[in-house]
């Protein structure tokens, strides 16, 4: 991915780092960069998407709010595969940066692999089709995802390693990581939507 980012600080949202959202999320403090997480108040709620329009809008609020992607992902589409959102948020969170902060696969990725696991995947162990066809969806999701970002790295994505505090800061000071991000957030919910069908529940 040939991209030159310019350094300058990012706008702030109620005292929040939109990037910290998306690659630190609730875990920014963690590592010495302290962040204050609007989610906090579980009553927020993104706004409705119009019939026909794609769901990457409300995955956007949700990080802007203080989600990393993976939360972002299986709260915005929870209600399709019959998950509560509480619970798909609390499954996700360590999942944020790439994994507690190592930059490994991307959370977003993670989410929308779970989200393919709820929607297809095995109730119990002797349900073996279910279990090859998820297997097998996720790694076509994988690849797919390659075809338009390259990776599914998170520090490959961002060109940064967040496992780092100095990197970590660093990333936090780079506008257009978020629209790094943002661009892959609009890929996934397309390749959700449109060729995985995550809508449809049956």
């Amino acid at each position: 991915m040939n991209y030159h980012p310019t350094r300058r600080n990012v706008l702030t949202t109620a005292g929040f780092t939109l990037c910290s959202a998306l690659i630190g999320g609730m875990a920014g403090s963690v590592i010495g960069v302290e962040t204050t997480t609007p989610l906090s108040n579980p009553n927020l709620e993104p706004p409705p998407v119009a019939p026909g329009e794609s769901r990457a809008s409300q995955v956007d609020w949700y990080m802007r709010n203080g989600a990393c992607g993976g939360q972002a992902f299986v709260a915005t589409y929870a209600d399709a595969v019959g998950f509560p959102r509480e619970t798909a948020m609390k499954i996700a969170c360590g999942f944020s940066g790439g994994i507690g902060l190592t930059g490994e696969v991307c959370s977003m990725i993670t989410g929308a692999v779970m989200l393919l696991g709820l929607k297809n995947g095995p109730a119990n162990i002797s349900q073996k089709e279910s279990y090859e066809k998820t297997v097998e969806l996720a790694k076509q999701f994988s690849k797919d995802f390659r075809e338009h970002h390259q990776t599914v790295i998170c520090r490959e994505l961002i060109q940064f390693d967040i496992s780092t505090p100095e990197q970590y800061a660093k990333a936090h000071e780079i506008e257009g990581i978020w629209h790094i991000c943002f661009q892959g957030a609009k890929t996934i919910a397309d390749l959700l939507e449109n060729k995985y069908d995550i809508l449809n529940r049956k």
